[in-house]
């Protein structure tokens, strides 16, 4: 009688309980320090009663907001900082608290920002909005993919990496490595689904959208974690969120390790009741300046935010005076696929295709990347008019966005939606005027209200790159901080000449300067490049 070969199997099971990337890892994040400040929020019998008070305490500022909105009511200013309330943030793709880490060895305690990213919670979310049936069948259907989606087996890859022959059979080692590549994703298949129509393919779908959605928000960080280290090799500040390192536990959440930040610049446009630095233009264009900086980094890069909006702009902890792009979900190197509606371009929703190869004439950038000029515009009047004064411009374009599905029909609106950003800027500028009676800051207001026009025109061809208006908004500046400095002329003429304007903006200096003034090594040297 004859015996088969024997097979004989050595694992190398790495876990998912590992660390997925790690720019520079130089403090140890424990998991339990996560589970803790998680089972805090999300097992707390009164989660409801919990969600509901961060909404009311969340929204502290520190005295420094003074600074910037001299109006805020003294009972939303914290005498002594934040009220620490580790729960920063809830959404379908992922949730925000805050972690005390605990250095073992030098016994500090560092708070950080976790962002949870749960594949369970995105399909959760996804197939009830796809399939909101009460047929027990489908019902089932949902539970049964959920169940299996927390499977360790979609995060990790399986490969054979030795196989050796011995008399006595072949023995192979397999390899298992956790991946953020979406393996193993047929056990998602549940057999008596398959007679719904749509299902499987739709499961499908969202899996590999939640997978690319979260490889480019991890690698938009790292990429962004390398302009922040060459500012810091400079001794310069760093513009973005520090990024330290992501992991996964054994249910695929996936955790990613940041900086804490402080306020968006949507809770405090809530918050106050006049614009923020109201009459202080030199802090609004600087603001400007540092967003419109931050986007073209990362255009540099060849993506596209998407998602551009008051909510995902958060100032530092400690400073009203800086802040941060964040949450880069749906950030692509292709053509948006979304965004949020009221700030979102026409190319957003309506059927306009933007190839790829088409390239903007002055930026030397491609014109899919002009997404993000619209949504910069329209956040930029959120801070220029105050959220009072920009609600009826965002109503009326939300009202567009509901009527009219044809681009043809849409673009004839532009006008009307021009004349009343218009009639906003006007009114504002004027009573900005009225108070500082200084006649050359008003001819920068409307230099400025003139070039977010070429920002928010609905045809991306004829609306201006992130990175011509942040050489327009640099020459603003100029003009306000340095005697020297005359005033730029209209953004029209400059569009006369394309060619001479694309010089000036492919030219590398302005960009050291803009940075030396944004993230300046010492007063003195942006004093001397002023001059």
């Amino acid at each position: 009688m004859k015996f088969a070969p024997l097979l004989f199997l050595l694992i190398n099971f790495r876990g998912t309980l590992a660390s997925l990337c790690h720019p520079q890892r130089e403090k140890v994040y424990e998991m339990s320090q996560i589970q803790k400040a998680r089972e805090k929020i999300f097992k707390s019998p009164d989660f409801k009663e919990f969600k509901s008070e961060y909404l009311s305490v969340q929204k502290m500022f520190l005295p420094s907001v003074k600074e910037v909105c001299s109006e805020m009511s003294e009972e939303k200013v914290a005498a002594d900082g934040y009220v620490e309330n580790p729960a920063l943030g809830f959404g379908s793709y992922g949730q925000v608290f805050l972690v005390e880490f605990k250095d073992p060895k030098s016994k500090e305690t560092e708070v950080r920002a976790v962002k949870q990213l749960s594949l369970q919670s995105y399909l959760k979310s996804k197939l009830t909005r796809k399939f909101p049936s009460e047929d027990p069948i489908v019902v089932d259907c949902i539970r049964k993919v959920l169940e299996k989606s927390v499977s360790p087996r979609i995060f990790t890859q399986v490969r054979v990496i030795n196989a050796t022959k011995t008399k006595k059979g072949t023995t192979i080692q397999i390899d298992h490595t956790p991946s953020l590549n979406p393996f193993n994703t047929k056990i998602l298949t549940v057999s008596k689904c398959l007679a719904i129509r749509n299902f499987k393919t739709t499961v499908e779908h969202y899996v590999n959208r939640f997978f690319k959605e979260l490889r480019t928000e991890i690698q938009v960080n790292l990429n962004l974690s390398q302009v922040n280290k060459s500012q810091l090799a400079n001794n310069r500040k760093v513009a973005f969120t520090s990024f330290e390192m992501c992991i996964i536990d054994n249910q695929n959440n996936v955790f990613l390790v940041m900086e804490q930040m402080g306020n968006s610049v949507q809770d405090l446009n809530e918050e106050c009741s006049d614009p923020i630095n109201q009459n202080k233009l030199r802090n609004r264009l600087t603001s400007y300046m540092q967003i419109l900086f931050q986007v073209h980094k990362m255009h540099e890069f060849g993506y596209t935010h998407c998602d551009i909006k008051p909510h995902n702009i958060l100032f530092k902890k400690n400073s009203y005076n800086h802040f941060s792009i964040t949450d880069f979900g749906k950030t692509t190197m292709e053509m948006c696929d979304g965004g949020t509606s009221g700030f979102w371009p026409p190319e957003g929703f309506l059927d306009i295709i933007i190839d790829p190869i088409e390239i903007d004439e002055i930026s030397q950038l491609p014109e899919l990347r002009k997404y993000d000029s619209f949504s910069l515009a329209m956040t930029i009047l959120v801070i220029d008019l105050g959220i009072l004064e920009f609600r009826s411009i965002y109503h009326h374009y939300m009202d567009l966005e509901e009527e009219y599905q044809d681009p043809e029909e849409f673009m004839l609106h532009e006008e009307y939606f021009f004349q009343l950003v218009d009639e906003k800027l006007e009114r504002i500028n004027k009573l900005r005027y009225l108070k500082s009676k200084r006649v050359n800051e008003l001819k920068v207001e409307l230099l400025l209200q003139s070039m977010l026009f070429h920002m928010l025109k609905f045809n991306y061809t004829e609306r201006i790159a992130v990175k011509t208006a942040l050489y327009y908004v640099y020459r603003l500046l100029l003009a306000v901080i340095s005697e020297k400095a005359s005033l730029p002329a209209e953004i029209d003429d400059y569009l006369e000449s394309k060619g001479s304007l694309n010089k000036r903006v492919q030219s590398p200096e302005w960009l050291s300067i803009v940075e030396e003034i944004l993230y300046p090594k010492d007063t003195k040297a942006v004093r001397k490049l002023l001059v």
